[in-house]
């Protein structure tokens, strides 16, 4: 099962890794610093998952209703005034990545 595997990575991966997990909290306080570790997270995540071929972790319970749950979002924007608020919607699906990224990874 995918949340049973933890990943082997070399010391300076890891390390990195690492580094950008144990400082989210404080990049809490610039947007664009913790959207930019979000995206390299889920670009890694994104990779390994292509380059591995394994998409069991779409087949789990838990991402199934947070997919649902993205859709419900994206869909209800569609219905409001807010132009802008599709296109936020639609990047709600980084953190989905990024909580598997974290099942995966540690």
């Amino acid at each position: 099962m995918f949340l049973s595997k933890k990943i082997e990575m070399n010391s300076y991966i890891k390390n990195f890794y690492l580094f950008i997990i144990y400082t989210i909290p404080l990049a809490m306080f610039s947007s664009f610093i913790l959207n930019f570790f979000l995206v390299i997270t889920n670009l890694y995540f994104l990779t390994y998952v292509l380059i591995k071929s394994d998409f069991s972790w779409t087949k789990d319970n838990i991402n199934r209703t947070l997919i649902i749950f993205c859709f419900y979002i994206v869909i209800q924007s569609f219905f409001t005034d807010n132009e802008l608020s599709i296109i936020k919607s639609i990047f709600y699906i980084k953190f989905i990545f990024f909580f598997y990224f974290h099942k995966l990874f540690f």
